[in-house]
């Protein structure tokens, strides 16, 4: 499956705010990470119904359950290959992950599928008090990643492509 980078700008009422909601989403983000694995590891266990599996990682990852809906979708299949779909991919263990709060400004970056939606993040962190937050790939901003794409405040950035 092809990669890409992912970026996403939150904008918050105040500094402290962004610092506050960072230190919130980035276990999340770690346990997103976590239910990954143990869902690669439990997709083809076929001796267990799918929203069995679906229920059992929802209730191991509660922090990544909070992106996730409560119910399994309707359309499961059998390898679980939905998850896919629903799974904000973020990769907190890379080197190329970061989160940085700016300003009153929350700035994150993945490497992540390119199928990848992070919409479930942007609803999060309006939940926790985003004023607007948006999101891009590479992909979608025709821009090849590099070292200096995630660094705010350095030459032309994704970043200063996404306003919020």
């Amino acid at each position: 499956m092809g990669m890409a980078l992912f970026y996403l700008k939150a904008r918050f009422s105040s500094a402290a705010k962004a610092r506050d909601v960072a230190d919130l989403a980035l276990p999340r983000f770690v346990d997103i990470e976590k239910l990954e694995r143990d869902w690669d590891r439990i997709s083809n266990d076929y001796e267990r119904y799918v929203k069995d599996r679906y229920d059992w990682l929802l209730h191991k990852h509660p922090l990544a359950a909070e992106f996730f809906p409560r119910n399994a979708p309707e359309d499961m299949d059998v390898r679980m290959n939905f998850f896919i779909r629903l799974l904000p991919d973020v990769k907190p263990g890379r080197v190329d992950f970061d989160l940085v709060v700016k300003d009153d400004v929350l700035y994150l970056k993945s490497w992540a599928s390119h199928l990848t939606d992070w919409d479930p993040i942007v609803r999060w962190l309006e939940k926790h008090g985003a004023l607007k937050a948006k999101w891009a790939s590479s992909e979608d901003l025709g821009m090849e990643p590099g070292p200096k794409d995630w660094k705010p405040g350095g030459p032309v950035t994704p970043f200063d492509k996404i306003r919020v």
